[in-house]
């Protein structure tokens, strides 16, 4: 740059000196000319090049452990405004904050250092985890490497997220290891703060429970419930408190198995829904919405198993969690897919969506859910989705006429999950 720039100056100071001197050659000319241009190409080289020198945002500084601090507080208050910019923060946040982590430790931080920075890299690595795999075990690996610390409040965070592994591992969990994750999750309430990472930790035990096709975990889930209901409900948080109201009715529709369903309320037509008229049919009552990307998965299921199944006693109660201000979508939706059952729908806008009064009295949070009543008007099934419902039906009213079109692949069924 400092070249450049002397030799423009010079440039200019010989061509000011030299301006009452004849005029130069075309020779001379095309040779300054080549000379202008090299110098210009060298200066914005030069520049590319010191831009390209300065450190960008996640260039890890030196320093002590304060200013690593001060470094990792930088990245956290970076906001995306763009998807391009969601990306740069998925893939570089972690390595940095991972990198700013190292020299922190080795700079002999205060346990408050040591605490915040703990928590900092394990967040970026769970945000990194959503699109790299190898992410995920660098946390169990993190985790690992926490076991042994001293340093308080850090027990509680290895705790937790082993809470987390083991309930993303539920299925393969002995009875042992299940009731102790449980005593662990409710004991973990008593020394932490209830932050939205501890509220969505615990909803998704709870929801692990409430949808599990084990039978033995129902009981477990009732006696969980009712005492995160506890805990919940004491919140200053009126949202966390509500969840805890919620889980009342939750632990209501557990208790649905071999009882009977009431359900109430007002057809999509704006009649009332006469629950009565359906004693003596075997009856899937679906709580769903058109936004709930699981449910449309699931429909075609349903659509296949009521026309084999109709003819037979077999029939239908859709309850849709949709706002009342999309009826007219929700109407054009029932006609393109041609759903021939009755739809329930609030059109109150103080209890419509997931405050429709039927979802809030059985204690919905995750949709669809299922409830199958057989002819006596009591329920048999909370979980008959994908080949399950097939297998409910054939036991309660016999063999299809016709054999199904497509047998629905056996997997662990998703949800949409309540976390507003």
């Amino acid at each position: 740059m400092l070249c450049a720039l002397l030799a423009a100056i010079l440039s200019f100071t010989c061509s000011t000196v030299l301006a009452d001197d004849p005029p130069a050659s075309e020779d001379a000319a095309t040779e300054k000319k080549a000379e202008k241009k090299a110098d210009e190409k060298s200066e914005d080289k030069t520049a590319d090049s010191s831009e390209a020198a300065k450190p960008g945002p996640y260039t890890v500084p030196d320093g002590d452990a304060t200013a690593m601090i001060a470094f990792i507080e930088k990245l956290e208050a970076i906001q995306p405004t763009s998807n391009d910019e969601v990306m740069e923060i998925m893939k570089k946040r972690a390595p940095a904050v991972s990198a700013a982590f190292d020299k922190l430790m080795a700079s002999k931080p205060t346990d408050a250092q040591q605490l915040q920075a703990i928590k900092s890299k394990l967040s970026a690595l769970q945000i990194a985890a959503r699109i790299d795999s190898a992410a995920g075990d660098k946390i169990k690996t993190f985790i690992e490497s926490l076991k042994d610390s001293k340093v308080s409040g850090v027990a509680d965070i290895v705790l937790q997220q082993t809470i987390t592994q083991q309930i993303n591992n539920w299925g393969s969990l002995p009875a042992e290891a299940k009731n102790k994750v449980i005593s662990d999750q409710l004991g973990l309430f008593g020394k932490v703060e209830l932050g939205r990472e501890q509220v969505m930790q615990a909803m998704g035990l709870a929801q692990r429970l409430e949808h599990s096709p084990d039978p033995d975990d129902r009981p477990l889930a009732t006696g969980y419930l009712s005492k995160l209901a506890k805990i919940f409900e004491k919140s200053d948080d009126p949202r966390i408190a509500q969840m805890g109201k919620t889980f009342e009715g939750t632990i209501r529709r557990l208790n649905l198995m071999g009882n009977p369903i009431e359900i109430e309320g007002s057809l999509i037509d704006g009649s009332k829904f006469d629950w009565a008229s359906y004693k003596g049919k075997v009856v899937l009552v679906d709580f769903w919405a058109t936004w709930c990307g699981p449910c449309i998965h699931e429909l075609p299921n349903v659509v296949e198993n009521y026309k084999r199944y109709h003819d037979k006693g077999f029939d239908v109660i859709g309850i849709s969690l949709d706002d009342a201000r999309q009826k007219e979508q929700v109407e054009q939706f029932l006609k393109d897919r041609e759903i021939a059952w009755p739809i329930l729908f609030s059109t109150d806008p103080e209890n419509t969506g997931w405050k429709h009064p039927t979802a809030v009295h059985y204690g919905i949070s995750g949709i669809p859910t299922v409830i199958l009543v057989n002819q006596e008007g009591n329920v048999v099934s909370l979980n008959a989705r994908g080949p399950a419902l097939g297998k409910e039906l054939e036991k309660l009213l016999g063999k299809a006429d016709s054999p199904i079109v497509e047998e629905p692949t056996a997997k662990e069924e998703p949800v949409a999950k309540n976390e507003s």
